[in-house]
């Protein structure tokens, strides 16, 4: 298998977790795992990617596959940073807006994440 079938594959796992993670307390861990491994692939390979997709497509550059790995492993790992509270509430309700907000932005990159790797693919 050729660096640019391994990379399409690594794609098709992380949207096959993705399309299968729909909570953020739950599943941020194994998605920000998919997409680190798919980012540490494509960054190594980065050039040879680029040369593989030239040859097989017009339409495709290795550097969308790196840049979607990137992209979104950054905009999850984000997702953690976020600490919007709600004031003069308790501490508990604090709690609950957090993961709200978390759920909320988790869903919305998860759908974005779907339809660009379906895109690239």
């Amino acid at each position: 298998m050729d660096l640019l079938e391994q990379a399409r594959q690594k794609l098709n796992n992380t949207l096959e977790i993705l399309q299968h993670s729909t909570n953020y307390q739950v599943d941020i861990q194994r998605v920000l795992e998919v997409l680190d491994d798919g980012l540490q692939f494509s960054k190594q390979h980065y050039s040879e990617l680029n040369a593989l997709t030239l040859q097989h497509s017009q339409q495709l550059n290795g550097a969308d596959i790196y840049f979607f790995f990137m992209r979104f492993t950054h905009q999850f790992f984000n997702v953690m940073n976020i600490v919007q509270t709600v004031p003069n509430a308790s501490y508990y309700n604090k709690f609950l807006a957090l993961l709200a907000t978390r759920q909320e932005r988790f869903e919305e990159l998860r759908r974005d994440a779907i339809a660009k790797g379906l895109e690239i693919l």
